[in-house]
């Protein structure tokens, strides 16, 4: 978690010690929010808008079953 608190400025507050006190916190958690943010985006997102691209079908390999029902997707592409 520090680590990751120093490369990314939205968690720049927040270690497991923190989190063990307060539990859990919504990011950006920062010097301008040190408990969190309870809306993460009022008036603009931070990055812009998504950007949605239409895409071939892909079949992969995985398959679902019982256990699995549903198969989730990153975005990623094998092109």
């Amino acid at each position: 978690m520090d680590e990751i608190a120093e490369l990314t400025p939205t968690f720049s507050n927040v270690s497991f010690k923190f989190l063990d006190e307060v539990g859990s916190v919504q990011w950006p958690c920062n010097e301008s929010a040190p408990m969190g943010t309870p809306i993460m985006h009022i008036d603009h997102f931070v990055r812009g808008k998504g950007l949605f691209i239409e895409t071939d079908y892909e079949p992969t390999e995985e398959k679902t079953n019982r256990k699995f029902p549903m198969l989730l997707t990153t975005g990623r592409s094998t092109k």
